[in-house]
């Protein structure tokens, strides 16, 4: 499983506080 870049990150809080 590797690691999530900053882009990723920031993609899935986006989703997540929806």
């Amino acid at each position: 499983m590797r690691p999530l870049t900053d882009d990723e990150t920031k993609i899935l809080f986006e989703k997540l506080s929806k």
